[in-house]
């Protein structure tokens, strides 16, 4: 029998002497005023409300006085919402309050006010800049829009050039769209009483396009004097914005090696342990499931059947609760409190239920394993999953589950549903569309006969022969318009192959099969002018061939005209395959690619080359007999010798695949299907697809006998593709954009949506031309915008063609220009208006509306200021009603733009290219097929009889849902780093597990519009964050939430090590009339265990410690006075990018790059890695610029495009530099492109300056490796110190030692001294502390830090994160201009003047480490590197400890060290139990990649590794971990006698400073000296030894 047992959400009290630990966290920034949150709240919910919301508040007599108040102000809001929003968004809009989601948008705003400097108006709190000038409150207003007496109208100076910049985050309210001012900006604090009557005052003129922005409350009392008696009403203000979406871990820590500082209060006796057991709630329930005291259970240790008992116990406990929601979040968040309890419950596996459970549970596990448990991770990686998550069938990606990625999804999920209900489906129906798989195209959709058989046949020419034996196998067909680089058939490298179709059946899925046919066939399209068109020929093209890959390649030359360079490297290439073969042509553009400065090819220079090519290189046939060959044709000669009907055949082949413009040399072709080719890899992954789905169609026609040989006969295959009955003849790319490198290029309008901004009582866009009979169609098309230009007639009559054999209905939404000239000439739109609203046209059939077209006038119009006829303004009346439909709100048509929608997808046809009849019937067959036929499959299962309706109403109810549905794929969609979009599928997968005994819901599914399904181990840290988001999302109106438990397989260990709480509620509270604090607590926590409290956040932030008393990575509750009680800070936002190169698509590897503030002072810099082109950049919300950082890479380099839209973004030259940060997750990835300059083409960043660059080491780095390297040279800025020390300290202990070491480096050196501290894991109390140290010695320090990767495999482990810390962001974590630094462990103490390592000559290698100690007997054991692995590894070579070691940064970056080690660390990291001492074991592994100089042994002792008698040489001293005795570091630290001074001397400053009250407390309390200011023994003892007495001489010789 399943347990019935009920566990009550709060299950655990503590008596009073138990600690716990509550943490705060709140930004950097300044809180501001919550109308500003609930503004910019309701902005995101619905822009439409931001106005009306900000007019009703403000208008109110109390809303100074209200403004100030945040609760009162909250529900005066909260009144207003359901005038705007339908009752199951108004949740969301609270949940994104609650969370904070909003406060980057604000601070950027007023960001933008702190950037303007204007002292008049830095004291009014409300303000107007227009026209140049500005003005404060209404007076001011008056006067800057010349609203003077006798004045009507504004009064607008157009010779005043004053335009505002906006950004993303800006709020422009346009209320007349027709309006051709530019816009006001208003400026306003809540506070100020000038802000109502301003905005009433703006508001009366419709006709100007307001801009809000926001202001902090001005420092004065009052408003500018003069214009008003009104005052400001004072807020309270608050330190920080309270954000939420963060957790907290408490792990579980392991004590092999105690690292805890014992200056701490341990009085404690065995009463007060015992007090501090938990104890639970006196449940007679509970106490009988878990017992009185679950945490002492865990002193027996699980056997084996109790840990395979845990995970079915635990899902049978939360399956059996009342709540089972609330019991996953308690269980899985304080798992480790329950482990051993819940696996002793009384839960036998036989039992008719448990045995059921059982049963399902084992069966969905398989059906996970089958479905992908583990993932794939970055570079093919294998990632376990621990659970899944869809919404309304979208998965949510891991790392994007944190709350402010999900609103978004939320919001649009509910809108979607929302929009498909008001078509008359219910909430079910809605669900099911929007959980529909996205449907693949068919394998011949979108494909085109890419042959040129057409061109050829057109021009009279005949291929020539290709088996006409060896010289015709070398040099191919050269007269077709399709040069082949190689021929499966003929060539005699492919002589051994075997030629039999059914070998493709004896192919694992995705080879390419050896077979000698030309079945696959890719052509590529190049512009042989530039180096890029041909680095895809030498480059892969030539490498897929020597491989011996069984795809037959060809290419097509992009021309430019008889004198262009590309036509006539065409002829050049045409003639050396013809003449010399293909193989010498492949060398020679390989040589005429690397000797060209520029990516445009320079002829005289490929004159020189061919001059020297001829010269050498014999001709076919001729090899051996030069004198006997033909005359060599010079170079002028080849070039102009005109080959009429190939160039013109290859224009038409080029006109009829669409291939003109800059485009028009980067398509593929493969098999007909384009391809377009930017970064190489990219390229190479698309081929890949689009063949793997050839052959799986190819061996599908194969067994079903659709493709086979006649007995002796071979069936022509090298077209067989081309002559499939559904391939085009004709190709347009508009059609297909959206397809192949860059999905996102899809655009979607919800059309329900669009036509209601058409006026009221207007039937624009709803009036419908259908084809001839009375059958309904599935397919609406609108042709929107200027109707009246050329292209918009061509359109229409072409669509009206179209008709005739394709049915779709027609309607139009014109765009008005806004003058039109008197014509005698009819104009097409008054046509349309005339005929549609026509008693007996109205319902005119496509051929009849062609005869009207065709029988009238119709001439496309231009603008003129003369006056139209009568018929033509009363259309243009007419179609002004539907304006708005085509604004920036609705589709968005520019002026004279004319665009297609199709059941809401947009398809912007190029106006140079007539868009005909026939690319119609393509584009309805594919939009048919890919959107439009699953809703109609859907829709017959919601209605038993779809003939019902009509066709009006059968076609919008198909048109509108479709375009709903596929807005929300379109939504899915997010750039790539490789320039390739992805997106998570839609799917319904979680249908295919069982859940009749393993799952739970919760919410009505029948009535939901949000429907969530979530798949998960109760037993995992996915579980303990998401149960949490899922209880919170429950709580909202109109949610649906179902949760499958999947119990664990086979356990080993205990599953969770952890305790987690996560920070996140459904609604907004108050205290005091302000919003709470965003705070977290553990209530139930074990007293005995040592804790280490982390933090998780989103992805964006960087998160560090601002206030604690207590040691946050050694927590032992028992032994702590008070509770713990943390104040962490949101410093910065990270913003992350992957850069390429406009002309190949790889890395900028080692450029360094900067973010500007609006004053050009650079406020973080980094440098491109070749790890994907991967950089990251710190910054606060507001308006930043990026820049290539000055020296080498801004010589080389300049910015194309900043990238904030993904790798389609608009170029510089039209956004500026700007990057807009507003968002907690929008914008805040960037993918920037940087443009060579001209003659610096294969110049590297990383080279040295005068040494030139091979070009085969940079043409392999552009087109190979994913991994490369780093930085250019850059005179430094300011000097740096002598000496700088990094170091990591995480834990009061560790920041003891940090200090001690930091004084024994003083005691030994005159030079100057900069310590760099990795910030990530230091403590409050030492960032109070270590500004008064530095002073007090006399060194500089500073902290740095860098978010780790999300695509590089992370650490769970504290020990190992910091490890890694310590080597894999060597050349990204320091500033670019320091060029050396040495690492020092915390816990060393430095015995000699560390210039000396400074100034070692590490001989070219990047770094230089100490050796491990050899030379003490008792350890001999434990060295693991004289054995196995590390012993073949190693070769006689030392294994170095990381304890000490210098790194030359500028070498490091010049030979890719960084990205090599990530790279290496990537590949060994996917297995857990390599690198084992990561920091260590990574660059010792490579050292046949990565030379280091190894330093003398005396460079650093340790008493584990080092015997006694080499300590008198050491140099420095290190406190290394004895694997015999296990020894604390505290207690080897003490028996070093200039640590007890070191620590003594610490401890007397902090002792003096926290008297004086300049700092809170010292470090640690003070134990090291007597009471009365007396030395300790050992003090003295040193005070005369040799060593301190050799440190006073060290000083004086350096003095000397």
């Amino acid at each position: 029998m399943r347990l019935s047992l009920a566990l009550l959400m709060t299950c655990t009290v503590v008596v009073a002497a138990q600690k716990h630990v509550n943490l705060q966290l709140e930004t950097v920034w300044q809180d501001h005023p919550f109308l500003f949150s609930i503004l910019e709240q309701t902005s995101l919910n619905s822009p439409e409300a931001y106005l009306p919301i900000l007019t009703h508040l403000s208008q109110r007599p109390d809303f100074p006085i209200l403004a100030a108040n945040s609760t009162a102000l909250y529900h005066a809001a909260h009144a207003l919402l359901p005038n705007y929003l339908h009752p199951s968004q108004i949740p969301a809009w609270d949940l994104g309050l609650a969370a904070g989601e909003s406060a980057p948008a604000v601070e950027a705003l007023l960001s933008v006010h702190q950037m303007l400097v204007d002292p008049e108006m830095n004291d009014c709190g409300a303000w107007v800049e227009w026209n140049g000038k500005r003005g404060c409150g209404p007076d001011g207003a008056v006067e800057v829009l010349g609203l003077g007496k006798g004045k009507e109208g504004i009064n607008w100076d157009e010779s005043i050039n004053s335009t505002i910049r906006s950004y993303p985050f800006d709020h422009l309210l346009c209320l007349n769209i027709d309006s051709t001012l530019p816009p006001l900006t208003l400026y306003f604090a809540p506070s100020s009483t000038l802000f109502p009557p301003l905005l009433h005052l703006l508001q009366s003129f419709p006709e100007l396009p307001l801009l809000v922005r926001y202001r902090m409350d001005p420092p004065l009392v009052s408003d500018l004097e003069g214009s008003s008696q009104a005052t400001f009403v004072p807020v309270k203000k608050q330190k920080g914005v309270p954000v939420q979406g963060w957790g907290v871990e408490m792990v579980l820590k392991k004590m092999e090696y105690s690292s805890v500082d014992d200056r701490q209060d341990n009085v404690f006796n065995e009463e007060q342990i015992k007090e501090k057991r938990i104890i639970p709630e006196e449940d007679p329930i509970l106490t009988e499931a878990l017992g009185n005291d679950p945490w002492r259970e865990n002193a027996t240790p699980l056997n084996e059947v109790e840990l395979t008992q845990l995970p079915f116990a635990t899902a049978s406990l939360i399956l059996s609760h009342p709540s089972p929601l609330v019991a996953l979040e308690l269980l899985s968040q304080s798992f480790p409190l329950f482990t051993n309890a819940l696996s002793r419950l009384p839960f036998d596996p036989k039992e008719p239920d448990n045995r059921a459970l059982i049963k399902e549970g084992s069966f969905n596990r398989k059906q996970w394993e089958q479905l992908g448990g583990a993932g794939v991770g970055w570079q093919g990686s294998r990632r376990e999953v621990e659970g899944r998550v869809w919404i309304d069938g979208k998965e949510i990606q891991a790392g994007k589950e944190g709350i402010f990625d999900l609103l978004p999804v939320v919001r649009r999920s509910i809108s979607h549903s929302l929009a498909l209900t008001e078509l008359g489906l219910t909430p079910s129906q809605a669900s099911s569309l929007l959980t529909l798989p996205q449907r693949e195209p068919p394998i011949f959709d979108g494909l085109v006969d890419a042959s040129d058989r057409m061109e050829m046949e057109a021009e009279g020419l005949v291929l020539e022969d290709q088996d006409l034996g060896e010289k015709t196998e070398k040099s191919g067909g050269v007269e077709g318009v399709v040069l082949w680089w190689n021929n499966l058939e003929t060539d005699s490298r492919y002589k051994k192959w075997r030629s039999d179709l059914k070998m493709l059946l004896r192919q694992q899925p995705g080879q390419v099969p050896q077979l000698k046919r030309n079945l696959l066939n890719v052509i590529v399209s190049v512009d042989l002018s530039t180096t890029f068109g041909m680095e895809v020929l030498i480059g892969p093209v030539n490498q897929f061939i020597n491989r011996g890959l069984g795809i037959r390649f060809g290419m097509v030359e992009v021309l430019d005209g008889e004198a262009g360079v590309a036509t006539r490297m065409a002829r050049l290439t045409r003639h050396l395959v013809k003449t010399y073969g293909r193989a010498s042509t492949m060398q020679f553009l390989s040589h005429v690619v690397q000797s060209s400065p520029t990516p445009d090819i320079s002829l005289t220079l490929v004159e020189k080359i061919y001059a020297r090519f001829i010269q050498y290189v014999e001709p076919l046939g001729f090899e051996g007999d030069r004198q006997n060959a033909p005359r060599l044709l010079s170079f002028v000669e080849v070039i102009s010798e005109a080959h009429e009907k190939r160039e013109r055949a290859t224009y038409k082949w080029i006109e009829r695949l669409d291939l003109k413009g800059p485009d028009g040399g980067r398509l593929t072709f493969v098999n007909g299907k384009a391809v377009e080719r930017t970064e190489t890899q990219a390229w190479i992954r698309a081929l890949q697809v689009e063949l793997s789905k050839d052959l799986v169609f190819l061996t599908e026609r194969i067994e079903a006998g659709h493709l086979a040989d006649t007995v002796g006969i071979p069936v022509e295959v090298a077209n067989y593709f081309y002559d499939l009955p559904q391939t085009s003849n004709r190709r347009t790319g508009a059609i297909f954009e959206g397809k192949g490198a860059d999905e996102s290029r899809l655009k979607v309008a919800n059309m329900n949506d669009v036509l209601r901004k058409v006026n009221e009582n207007s039937d624009i866009g709803q009036r419908w031309i259908y084809p001839d009979g009375s059958s309904k169609t599935p397919l609406s098309i609108w042709i929107a915008g200027d109707l009246d230009s050329e292209q918009g007639l061509g359109l229409v009559w072409e669509a009206l063609v179209a008709m005739q054999s394709t049915p779709f209905r027609l309607s139009f939404l014109h765009k008005p220009k806004r003058l039109l000239e008197r014509s005698s000439r009819t104009l097409l739109s008054t046509l349309l208006f005339e005929t549609m609203h026509d008693p007996i046209l109205g319902s005119a059939t496509p051929s009849t509306l062609l005869e009207i077209i065709d029988k009238a006038e119709i001439a496309p119009v231009h603008e003129s200021s003369t006056q139209p006829s009568g018929e033509d303004e009363a259309a243009k009346v007419y179609w002004e009603g539907g304006r708005h439909a085509l604004g920036p709100r609705g589709l968005d048509v520019a002026d004279g733009e004319v665009i297609l929608v199709v059941n809401g997808r947009i398809i912007k046809s190029d106006a140079n290219r007539i868009f005909d009849s026939h690319d119609y019937e393509v584009l309805l067959r594919h939009e048919l097929h890919v959107r439009a036929e699953p809703i109609v499959d859907a829709l017959e299962e919601f209605y038993d009889n779809t003939s019902v309706f009509d066709r009006t109403t059968y076609s919008n109810l198909v048109a509108f849902t479709s375009s709903t549905v596929s807005q929300a794929v379109a939504e899915d969609v997010v750039p790539g780093m490789f320039g390739v979009a992805s997106a998570s599928t839609r799917s319904q997968a979680y249908e295919l597990f069982r859940s009749d005994k393993t799952s739970f819901e919760i919410g009505h599914k029948a009535t939901a519009l949000l429907r969530i399904v979530a798949i998960m181990d109760p037993a995992t840290e996915f579980a303990q964050k998401w149960s949490t988001t899922l209880r919170v999302l429950s709580e909202m109106n109109f949610v649906y939430v179902k949760v499958i438990l999947l119990p664990s397989g086979v356990l080993n260990e205990t599953p969770l090590k952890r305790f987690y709480r996560l920070n996140l509620q459904s609604k907004v509270t108050f205290e005091d009339d302000e919003q709470t604090r965003s705070r977290v607590s553990f209530q139930n926590l074990p007293q005995e265990p040592i804790f280490t409290l982390g933090v998780e956040t989103p992805p964006s932030w960087l998160v560090t410690p601002k206030e604690s008393v207590h040691d946050l990575d050694n927590l032992k509750l028992i032994d702590l006075t008070s509770d713990v009680e943390p104040v962490f800070e949101l410093r910065t936002l990270v913003v992350e990018g992957h850069a390429r190169e406009t002309k190949t698509g790889s890395p900028p590897r080692g450029l360094q790059i900067e973010l500007t503030d609006s004053n050009g002072q650079p406020m973080a810099d980094t440098s491109v890695m070749a790890n994907l082109g991967y950089f990251q950049l710190k910054a606060n919300p507001g308006v930043l610029s990026l820049r290539i950082r000055e020296g080498r890479g801004r010589e080389i380099y300049e910015l194309a495009s900043v990238g904030t839209s993904g790798w389609q973004s608009p170029p510089t030259n039209e956004t500026g530099p700007e990057v807009p940060i507003y968002s907690f997750s929008t914008g805040l990835t960037i993918y920037p492109q940087m443009s060579r300059k001209m003659g610096k083409e294969l110049d590297d960043v990383l080279e040295i300056i005068d040494v030139k660059p091979s070009f085969l080491n940079s043409l392999k780095s552009r087109i190979s490796s994913l991994f490369g390297s780093k930085t250019d040279e850059i005179a430094p800025i300011k000097k740096n110190a002598d000496i700088n020390i990094f170091t990591v300290a995480s834990g009061l202990l560790y920041e003891r030692f940090a200090y001690i070491m930091a004084i024994s480096v003083m005691r030994h050196t005159n030079s100057t001294v900069k310590f760099w501290f990795i910030e990530n894991f230091l403590s409050p109390s030492f960032l109070e502390f270590i500004p008064h140290l530095a002073k007090e010695y006399g060194f500089e320090y500073e902290l740095v830090t860098y978010k780790w990767p999300s695509w590089l495999t992370g650490q769970k482990e504290k020990q190992r994160l910091i490890w890694g810390y310590k080597i894999l962001f060597l050349d990204v974590l320091f500033p670019m201009d320091l060029n050396k630094v040495i690492f020092v462990d915390a816990d060393q103490i430095v015995r000699t003047d560390l210039k000396e390592l400074v100034d070692e000559d590490l001989h070219g290698a990047p770094y230089a480490y100490a050796p491990m100690g050899d030379d003490r007997e008792e350890v001999e054991g434990f060295r693991f590197w004289k054995t196995g692995y590390w012993k073949e590894a190693l070769r006689g070579r030392p294994y170095h400890i990381s304890a000490l070691y210098a790194v030359d940064l500028d070498r490091f970056r010049q030979i890719a060290a960084g990205d090599r080690l990530r790279g290496q660390y990537q590949g060994l990291s996917q297995d857990p139990n390599s690198l084992a001492n990561l920091d260590q074991d990574l660059p010792n592994s490579m050292q046949d990649q990565l030379r280091i100089h190894t330093l003398d042994k005396s460079w650093l002792w340790c008493a584990t590794w080092c015997s006694a008698e080499s300590l008198k040489d050491a140099k420095t001293i290190d406190l290394c971990q004895d694997p015999q005795t296990k020894e604390p570091k505290l207690a080897r630290a003490r028996r070093i006698p200039e640590w007890e001074v070191y620590d003594s001397e610490v401890a007397s400053l902090a002792a003096r400073l926290s008297k004086e009250s300049v700092i809170r407390s010292g470090p640690v309390e003070i134990d090291k000296l007597d009471r009365d200011g007396k030395k300790s023994e050992m003090v003295e003892e040193y005070e005369q030894s040799d060593h301190a007495h050799q440190g006073e001489a060290d000083q004086k010789r350096d003095e000397l």
